[in-house]
């Protein structure tokens, strides 16, 4: 299996948290954790993630934008 660099955008603590833990033991490598839109925007910029998962309900701006 190939290991994926992910970027997680959540910004609930808890649920930020057991979804790093979960997408860990599965192997994969969880490149950063955003609490906003425009924090996520950069960590993409800066981090290059294969893989982005994003929650669409963020406090301040959503993760589809």
């Amino acid at each position: 299996m190939r290991v994926l660099r992910i970027l997680l955008i959540e910004d609930d603590i808890v649920m930020a948290m057991l979804l790093t833990m979960m997408l860990e033991e599965m192997g994969h490598k969880v490149c950063g954790t955003e609490r906003t839109a425009g924090g996520a925007i950069s960590a993409a910029t800066t981090d290059r993630p294969d893989l982005i998962i994003a929650d669409v309900n963020l406090i301040g701006g959503n993760g589809i934008e």
